[in-house]
């Protein structure tokens, strides 16, 4: 039985983890989104999320999910205003990720910009009939979100069903 959890323990010596990336990957990347070896602070992640987008070397997508991860940061550390300005970033490489709207209204709620907070509430439900959590938020800024589109026989292979965990 200790043979099995010596082996492992040797196997997790031998090939630390460093995230969800390939070697390949730039380090500024991979401290970005908080999956570097050892911690970093906000301000080193978000500089290495600034660094990242600023190479010019990523792609639409993983560029738009670094200026999620530095807004998100920035939200935290209670700096509002970049915070919107990088989820917009992030919604104009990829305007289809209902999650960047979704992230952005929630900013813009905690803000007091109910007007902005409904509209990308509204543009979540729009692109994700399914998502709960922003008919929810709408209910909660008095807003009626639209009916639910029913359930077809193919929301099963769509994913659309595993929102309620069918």
């Amino acid at each position: 039985m200790a043979r099995p959890i010596i082996l492992a323990a040797l196997a997790l010596l031998l090939f630390p983890a460093t995230g969800a990336y390939p070697a390949s990957t730039p380090e500024a990347v991979k401290v970005c989104h908080g999956y570097s070896v050892g911690a970093a602070s906000a301000e080193e992640r978000i500089a290495a999320c600034t660094s990242a987008i600023d190479a010019g070397e990523l792609s639409d997508y993983d560029k738009a999910r670094a200026y999620d991860s530095r807004a998100r940061l920035h939200r935290d550390r209670q700096d509002f205003e970049a915070a919107i300005a990088d989820f917009s970033s992030a919604i104009e490489l990829k305007p289809d990720s209902d999650d960047y709207y979704y992230q952005r209204a929630a900013t813009y709620k905690v803000m007091g910009r109910r007007e902005a907070a409904i509209a990308d509430y509204g543009k979540v439900v729009e692109l994700d009939d399914g998502d709960f959590l922003a008919r929810d938020a709408l209910s909660a800024l008095g807003v009626t979100p639209p009916p639910a589109k029913p359930f077809q026989s193919d929301d099963f292979q769509s994913g659309r069903a595993c929102y309620f965990g069918w």
